[in-house]
């Protein structure tokens, strides 16, 4: 499913947003832990409330694969190209998304979005900060790349991904709160384990995953930056 032309980080995030697609069948549930229906957390600032994705809301989808786009898009000089590829970038991330919506089972994948707690900021009607403002999606996987770097033995994690936020709420704690969302699926999931990957120049992100309790586990090599690819850091939180 790998689109040809996509370097560097707009190809490792491709592979992100695709991973769990692969499969155009219902993928069975090997645990049964469903998540209820209307499984929400507010966030420990009180500001944000995170929730599953509505399946069926069209709109909801189209607004949170907008937001990816957006957040993982890498630009191209020439207008011209950069809105073509972008466009097929945004066309390609809606189809993917709708396969691991439809496909996957809730024990291996969900998509979580942000919203403001119009309870505790009632001025969000004003500035513009109201509706699906981020997402990240939390799959079940058993990739050797990820379980190499766990305790031996260990068949599967809670693995992070594709976390993204509207701009007009970026360092306002809507991605900690979906963190939080994130490792709340984690234990409602009965695993003790989730992790992530992080770009090793993203200092913001990674300031973030320190202080919500995740530490480095595995470390790309520096000189990846040398052939287009942004290296890595895995982490984990237990």
């Amino acid at each position: 499913k790998r689109r040809q032309g996509f370097i560097g980080s707009q190809q490792q995030q491709h592979q992100l947003l695709v991973r769990g697609a692969n499969n155009n069948e219902q993928q069975p549930s090997t645990t049964g832990r469903q998540l209820n229906d209307d499984f929400s957390i507010i966030s420990s600032d009180g500001k944000w409330r995170v929730r599953k994705i509505q399946k069926n809301d069209p709109k909801e989808i189209q607004r949170v694969v907008s937001l990816q786009a957006d957040g993982f898009h890498t630009g191209h000089p020439v207008p011209l190209i950069d809105g073509f590829l972008k466009t097929s970038f945004k066309a390609e991330v809606l189809s993917e998304m709708q396969k691991k919506l439809k496909y996957n089972p809730e024990d291996k994948f969900i998509s979580l979005i942000v919203e403001a707690n119009e309870d505790s900021m009632p001025e969000s009607s004003n500035n513009g900060s109201t509706g699906v403002l981020g997402v990240v999606e939390v799959s079940y996987i058993d990739e050797k790349e990820v379980l190499s770097s766990l305790d031996p033995g260990t068949p599967g994690v809670v693995y992070i991904a594709s976390m993204t936020v509207s701009e007009q709420v970026r360092r306002k704690g809507a991605a900690k709160a979906l963190l939080e969302g994130a490792i709340a699926v984690t234990k409602a999931w009965n695993e003790d384990i989730c992790v992530l990957h992080v770009y090793q120049d993203n200092t913001p992100a990674i300031h973030l995953y320190h202080a919500c309790g995740f530490e480095t586990i595995f470390a790309d090599a520096a000189w990846w930056a040398r052939v287009a690819v942004r290296p890595r850091l895995l982490m984990k939180k237990t």
